[in-house]
């Protein structure tokens, strides 16, 4: 299976919950998150936002149903992407994390 080219516009969906990078007007790729809860997308969060001001945004829904996101997660990033379905990693957070940490966040989260 190839990977996908993190930036390439995607569609539709995301494939499942968490936060995904979006692309807006004149913003640069990778400037512009938003939480994904299934069903919509929450209010902008940006990059350089502080992490309480991205939570906020995240529990504010807008009524934006579609967005076009791509599958980008930064390098360095403090946390993994995991799709809390499957734990399965889908951005790479740092080289810490192990399949049993995810499982222990998983639990703790209720997922």
């Amino acid at each position: 299976m190839t990977t996908p080219d993190p930036f390439q516009p995607q569609f539709g969906k995301p494939p499942h919950v968490g936060w995904w990078c979006v692309r807006e007007m004149m913003f640069d790729p990778g400037d512009i998150w938003r939480w994904w809860n299934g069903k919509c997308w929450s209010f902008a969060a940006l990059v350089l936002d502080s992490a309480a001001y991205a939570q906020r945004m995240a529990e504010v829904t807008s009524k934006r149903r579609r967005a076009t996101w791509c599958h980008h997660w930064p390098a360095g990033a403090r946390v993994a992407r995991v799709n809390p379905d499957t734990f399965e990693v889908t951005g790479e957070g740092p080289d810490l994390i192990s399949p049993s940490e995810i499982l222990k966040v998983g639990q703790l989260n209720n997922f």
